[in-house]
């Protein structure tokens, strides 16, 4: 198991915080980073180094060619040796 460098800026957030971010697109599926910083109130960047903390802390997004982001469930293999990308919502 990877451990989290308690050194890095990121960690100072608190994992309840991140949480309650995760919930947040989770209840907004499908918005790019832009909308949800103005939904948010925040500025690009500030969203965008909350995204990396979130990874950390295994609450996983997945970004589609759009940009839109979703909740990610998981990967599984399909019958034809591919996988299939759920996402939670």
């Amino acid at each position: 198991m990877n451990r989290i460098n308690p050194n890095q800026r990121w960690c100072r957030l608190s994992q309840v915080d991140l949480q309650e971010l995760y919930d947040f697109i989770a209840a907004h599926p499908g918005l790019n980073i832009s909308q949800l910083a103005r939904l948010l109130g925040w500025s690009y960047s500030r969203l965008q180094h909350r995204l990396i903390a979130l990874e950390a802390f295994q609450l996983l997004l997945y970004e589609d060619n759009a940009g839109c982001l979703y909740p990610f469930r998981g990967v599984d293999n399909n019958e034809e040796g591919g996988y299939n990308v759920e996402q939670k919502f």
